[in-house]
């Protein structure tokens, strides 16, 4: 998954057993819950909650670049990391499913630092937001990095390790294509 890629996922995440109530009016996202998960150990649990909300987070975030900027380079980024995630949560679903913890279809579920986030990116417009939502890329795909990176070396669920280690090198590549995006200051850069 590219995990996301993703932005910010190291606010204190709730317990898997919860779900997020944040809500953003006209969006549908899904969330997970954890009744009913066999003999997963917490780690595992943390680790697929901030990867679930890093996925949806990013697919969230291209989305509204896709709408936002007029910025081609930003809009090819935004399309790639969409398709990205939609790949990487599509991955996630079946070792998910296989650990008993369940993909919800949910009003506002991600975790209060990403639907920050979201919302920050969502009032702004132009250079302003070009710069935000490059700043974010470059943050949250540094700080999932470290994230995925530990669990594919420290994880106890075997398949959750292969996909997160295979995860590594979509966020990577994220990560650097983020880097040379345009500033939202630099020529070219969507004007409001």
């Amino acid at each position: 998954m590219t995990g996301a890629a993703l932005l910010v996922l190291f606010a204190a995440q709730p317990m898997l057993a919860q779900t997020s109530t944040q809500t953003t009016p006209g969006t549908q996202r899904q969330d997970m819950t954890d009744q009913g998960a066999r003999n997963v150990d917490a780690a595992t649990k943390d680790f697929i909650r901030k990867a679930w909300n890093i996925d949806n987070f990013e697919l969230r975030a291209g989305q509204h670049a896709l709408n936002k900027t007029n910025n081609q380079a930003i809009r090819d980024y935004a399309t790639m990391i969409v398709a990205d995630h939609n790949n990487a949560e599509a991955e996630l679903k079946p070792i998910v499913d296989a650990v008993g913890m369940t993909m919800l279809t949910a009003p506002g579920s991600l975790d209060e630092e990403h639907q920050s986030k979201l919302d920050k990116l969502g009032g702004l417009n132009g250079a302003q937001f070009d710069e935000q939502f490059r700043q974010q890329q470059i943050d949250g795909h540094e700080r999932a990095l470290t994230l995925f990176r530990d669990y594919a070396k420290n994880g106890m669920n075997a398949e959750l390790k292969n996909w997160a280690q295979r995860s590594v090198s979509m966020l990577e590549r994220h990560l650097d294509q983020a880097k040379a995006l345009p500033r939202g200051t630099e020529k070219g850069a969507s004007a409001d």
